[in-house]
């Protein structure tokens, strides 16, 4: 009789409270991953967005480096400075162009750039 109630009883694995025990416990791990999956996918775009800003940087910082290597000589410097303050050198021809107005050309040895300036708003004041 000993043996029938041994093998009638089911193992403990298979009993009610295992099963709600295991129930709650994938819940639980559910519940975390259903957290984790927004932070994750969160973490990625700002990794993608920040491992393109590096890239930029980069390039921004051998741009740089470029010009910077260019201002160590001469050529870079005239260059440099020609361009930031639109300057030209003798003997080149000035373009100055108005609204409404004719064109104006001379050459650096003939007038400065100011001269250009004052005739041409003197142009402008007596319309």
């Amino acid at each position: 009789m000993i043996s029938y109630n041994i093998m009638k009883r089911t193992p403990l694995i298979f009993s009610l409270p295992s099963f709600l025990v295991a129930f709650v416990l994938m819940a639980l791990m559910l519940f975390a991953l259903a957290n984790i999956v927004p932070k994750a996918w969160s973490s990625y775009k700002s990794y993608v967005k920040l491992k393109e800003e590096k890239s930029k940087l980069l390039e921004d910082n051998k741009n740089i480096l470029a010009d910077v290597e260019n201002l160590k000589n001469n050529r870079g410097i005239e260059e440099e400075v020609r361009n930031r303050f639109n300057l030209g050198k003798e003997g080149e021809e000035v373009f100055v162009v108005l609204e409404n107005q004719d064109i104006v050309v001379a050459t650096t040895s003939e007038q400065t750039w100011f001269g250009i300036f004052k005739k041409s708003i003197s142009n402008l004041l007596t319309f």
